[in-house]
């Protein structure tokens, strides 16, 4: 979606061309132009109201506009249509989050782990979580998971190491 000319010739020929609306959304999503993404992606829905990619722009785009409630519909349609995938559930955590959702964020960051459990991140973001919950066991388990998982970067393990010392584990933050 880098380049918007073939997208605006597809368009030109055929303005109800769904591929092609729902890429030059993408375009406009990745160059940080919101207005332009939803307006491409709507209209891209009006043609295909199940598309997955026009779904996923708009849903972004009304995220990144700060509209939660109307982000989360289309990534809810996604979920209820088989789309399912990291991208979604990060932003539905993220919505979570913004609603002061401890529980549906972490239901949504479990389904990401489930969906790629070699994935750091999830785990990293989990731990956050539930290190802030006050489920410092839980916290740790997936703080180990992510440091095994990100490999010889010494951040993870550094950051064992702080989690062990404010939970005044020497033991432990010796080992990290």
């Amino acid at each position: 979606y880098r380049d918007p000319k073939p997208l605006r010739t597809a368009l030109a020929k055929n303005p109800d061309d769904v591929e092609a609306r729902a890429g030059l959304a993408a375009h406009f999503l990745t160059i940080g132009s919101t207005a332009n993404a939803l307006l491409q992606a709507s209209k891209a829905l009006d043609r295909a109201p199940r598309h997955p990619v026009a779904s996923y722009v708009a849903g972004m785009a009304l995220l990144a506009r700060k509209r939660h409630d109307e982000a989360r519909t289309h990534f809810d349609a996604m979920l209820a249509e088989g789309h399912d995938g990291y991208a979604v559930r990060r932003a539905l955590h993220d919505i979570a989050l913004t609603n002061q959702d401890a529980k549906v964020a972490e239901e949504q960051l479990v389904a990401a782990i489930k969906l790629n459990p070699q994935k750091a991140l999830p785990h990293s973001s989990l731990a956050h979580l539930l290190d802030r919950q006050g489920r410092k066991d839980e916290a740790e388990a997936h703080d180990e998971r992510w440091a095994m998982r990100s490999g010889n970067n010494p951040r993870p393990a550094e950051h064992l190491a702080i989690l062990a010392i404010e939970r005044e584990d020497v033991e432990a933050s010796l080992r990290w």
